[in-house]
């Protein structure tokens, strides 16, 4: 790999290395908020496809459920405090989903989705967060349930009896009724915290840490069903498809729950990408398919210039309110964000004939799903995220940090090292 993929680095922590969700200046997409022309009170109670009643709360937890075994389920905290509402809240035509919010905290606005599903026992949670702020906000987030009974057996997707960092679901049994708790896709990178999924315990905690770029929106989504049979559940979990779960969500709400994405990921950059072909989506909306054309991409950052041969290149977006400049994700999950020497996007459509596209009209465009260029790019390489969005690889070996502490410096090698959060301008951490 040459001295463009692989940048040779001592960093003396002046550098961020965080997973984000969103560009700046993301709008606010049609179908993030249920239709607003019907208000409801709580409680609120909704039939699931069971038979099993969910009653919905004010903080739109749930008390209920299959043989009541809900006693405070599902309650979202942000940084310490309960998402509340004013009593009363948005509920759809179907009458099988409910909206609260704002609640409004320091920089930012949280909004809270629970949909009961009327053709199975299932129920989703979807948790919004809008900035509106110029700065970086870390929310901790924090999922609360409370059951009427306790703990009798819990069961995890990895297999094991103890829920851990590489479970995406896990299901606990109270007594011959069980609960599954489906935290995050399978293929997510996107972790969660669990404690309290042990024996005898009658809450469980599930804790997420949200990193919201400026003016950024990003939803955290999480489902659950319950059964008096725990191996139904376990064959549901098997079956579980979350695509057909979130059918109803258009995919520009989709593309925002970071922790069930259906694309590929990277740094602030996503991309909506499929199996069949190369895609362009423009600003005002419409798509168009067809095979990208373009041999390289050549990049003007403030580095220095950049060449990109395509078939590097996962694809890319436009940045909101910055004319031109573009981050363009690359296979081994580095983003080089700057102005492209040609910014035209060459597109062969299906039926024949060539588009140019001019890169002001494009939000973003991608490379179909393939062997070559996988819907989960596996980061090989150690990897840097800069202030301004860019991230780039680095060689290990080179990478020389020193944490000065009050009794001293500290060497740290990379091995050790999984993330570094610059937390104020003078590089405390």
């Amino acid at each position: 790999m040459n001295a463009l993929w692989r940048w040779k680095m001592v960093f003396c922590l002046s550098v961020i290395l965080l997973v984000s969700n969103l560009a700046d200046g993301e709008k606010i997409p049609k179908g993030l908020h249920i239709e607003r022309n019907r208000w409801t009170g709580f409680n609120r109670t909704i039939r699931d496809g069971t038979g099993q009643y969910w009653y919905i709360q004010r903080y739109l937890s749930v008390y209920g459920g299959i043989n009541n075994i809900y006693a405070g389920g599902l309650q979202c905290y942000v940084d310490g405090t309960v998402v509340n509402s004013n009593g009363r809240g948005w509920i759809n035509s179907a009458g099988d989903e409910i909206e609260i919010g704002p609640y409004r905290r320091n920089g930012y606005e949280v909004y809270r989705r629970c949909k009961v599903y009327r053709d199975r026992c299932l129920a989703r949670w979807m948790d919004i967060f809008i900035s509106k702020s110029a700065q970086r906000k870390r929310i901790k987030v924090r999922v609360y349930s409370n059951y009427n009974r306790p703990i009798t057996q819990v069961i995890t997707s990895s297999g094991n009896n103890k829920v851990s960092a590489n479970d995406w679901a896990f299901i606990t049994n109270h007594s011959g009724t069980a609960i599954a708790h489906i935290i995050r896709r399978k293929t997510s990178p996107f972790r969660a915290s669990v404690s309290g999924a042990n024996a005898n315990s009658r809450r469980i905690y599930v804790d997420y840490t949200l990193d919201l770029p400026p003016y950024g929106i990003a939803i955290i989504c999480y489902f659950e069903s319950g059964s008096t049979i725990p191996d139904n559940l376990k064959e549901m979990l098997k079956k579980f498809d979350p695509r057909s779960a979130m059918k109803d969500l258009p995919a520009e709400v989709r593309r925002l729950i970071i922790n069930f994405r259906e694309g590929s990921a990277a740094g602030e950059v996503f991309l909506i990408r499929n199996s069949r072909n190369d895609i362009v989506y423009l600003k005002n909306n419409d798509s168009i398919s067809g095979t990208i054309m373009n041999k390289e991409y050549i990049i003007k950052t403030f580095f220095g210039q950049v060449k990109l041969p395509a078939e590097k290149v996962i694809g890319l977006a436009t940045v909101p309110k910055r004319e031109n400049t573009v981050r363009v994700v690359v296979k081994n999950g580095e983003i080089i964000s700057g102005e492209l020497t040609d910014p035209v996007i060459k597109l062969v459509l299906p039926i024949g004939g060539v588009l140019q596209i001019p890169i002001e009209k494009i939000r973003q465009c991608s490379y179909k799903i393939s062997k070559d260029k996988p819907e989960q790019m596996p980061n090989t390489d150690s990897l840097v995220m800069l202030e301004t969005g860019d991230v780039l690889a680095i060689e290990d070996d080179d990478l020389h940090l020193q944490l000065q502490r009050r009794s001293g410096k500290v060497e740290l090698k990379s091995p050790y090292l999984r993330e570094i959060f610059i937390k104020t301008e003078k590089n405390d951490v």
